[in-house]
Parts: C-alpha cells; structure tokens; sequence
C-alpha cells in the first residue's frame, strides 16, 4: 500500500531491488554508497513487512510493521543514520547512474522525515493504521501454495488488535475528512476478513478452523476501531 511514505517507499524500493547497483561499478565512492543503499533497503522491507511483500519479497509475510511510537522513532532513526551516511559519500566521486539514485532516495529519506516530523502522519491520519493491505498482497498472487500464504495471513491477522490498539494510542484529533475516509475503508476491511476470506477458505477447507479464532479477533479488533 502506497498510502504514506512512511510505512512504503514503494518506488525507491523498486528501484533499489530492481536494476540499481550496477555490476561495474568500481569506484570506492560507489562502493560506499551502494553499501549504504543495500544495507538500507534490507532494514526498511524487515521493518515493513507488507511492503516486502508487495515487492516480491515474501521472507517476512507472517509479520506486519510497527505502528507504535516505538517503531515510528526506530523509522526515524533508520531515515537520519542513512542520511547521514549518503551525506558522507562524494557526490562528485559517484558514477552518474549512482549520484542520481543517491540523491532520489536522499530526498525520499527528507519526504519521509517530513511525515514524521511535520505531517505527523501517525497522530492525525486513521486510514494509515489500516492493515488490510497486507492481507489483500497475501492473497492476490498465486506466489506460493495457498496453504502457506493463509498461514501468513493468520498471522497477520493476529496483529490487528495490536495495529488498532496504536492507532488509539497515537491518533490526535485527525482531520474529519481523514476520518470518514478511514472508515468507509475500514468497512472493506473488515468485509476481506469475514467474507472475501471464504473464497480462499473453498479451496483449503482444512485452514477454516485454523484461521476462525484470528479472523474473530481480526474482525472484532476493526469494529472497535470504527465501522
């Protein structure tokens, strides 16, 4: 879900894990850099799970990302420490397929910190706190067995209550607007857990039992949040 930069970076991790890095990249400057972006793009899709998983990476489909204060300053640190060290290679020594790429995600990185800092994204935006996004990516593509993506979608599942219960933690008067957007989104949400689920369910009929306690807790944990 490309909704907020925060939790996404749908289009800098596309171009990261797609055809950045060139093999011929000799330059000591380059190899630094490309250290950086490497070592970057790893924390950010371990951090953001669904985002991972959206991308084609499906090493943490069983996890969702951190909406808590807590995770928000880890993101927040992640952004500054990689500024940082993008701020420390020579632009001028950089190939220039590698300057360009270093200065989009630079920028990316202060758009980030942007939301963080001034948007403050997390305190008045409902719609960000929802977590069917990560369901629907589970689902959608035929990328494994579906015995093994309904798995994950259990466990993600799981952690609804727990995405619900900081977003009552850390939203602050969100804007009315942003508000009824959230839950006639939400609906939808909650109409993936308790119906568009049986259709996958049809074709594992052995999973219905598994996933029937996660998706009442699911379901129960977005009704509270707002339908």
């Amino acid at each position: 879900m490309c909704l907020k930069r925060k939790k996404t970076f749908c289009g800098m991790a596309l171009l990261f894990a797609g055809a950045a890095f060139q093999a011929n990249a000799a330059g000591s400057a380059d190899v630094r850099y490309e250290a950086v972006a490497r070592g970057f793009i790893e924390k950010f899709l371990m951090a953001h799970p669904e985002t991972a998983t959206g991308l084609g990476d499906h090493r943490y489909d069983s996890l969702t990302s951190d909406y808590s204060a807590k995770g928000e300053q880890t993101d927040r640190k992640l952004y500054q420490d990689t500024l940082a060290a993008l701020e420390a290679v020579p632009v001028a020594e950089l190939s220039p397929d590698d300057a360009v790429d270093s200065a989009i995600l630079q920028n990316q990185l202060h758009a980030n910190l942007f939301d963080i800092e001034v948007m403050h994204v997390s305190q008045r935006e409902p719609l960000y706190y929802n977590p069917s996004q990560g369901i629907y990516l589970l689902l959608a593509r035929d990328y494994a067995p579906l015995k093994q993506r309904l798995e994950a979608v259990r466990a993600r599942l799981l952690a609804f209550p727990a995405i619900v219960a900081a977003a009552k933690a850390n939203l602050k008067n969100p804007p009315r607007v942003f508000t009824e957007t959230a839950i006639a989104q939400n609906k939808g949400a909650i109409a993936l857990v308790q119906e568009e689920l049986d259709e996958y369910l049809k074709r594992e009929p052995a999973m219905r039992a598994r996933l029937a306690q996660a998706r009442k807790m699911a379901a129960a944990a977005l009704k509270d949040y707002g339908h």
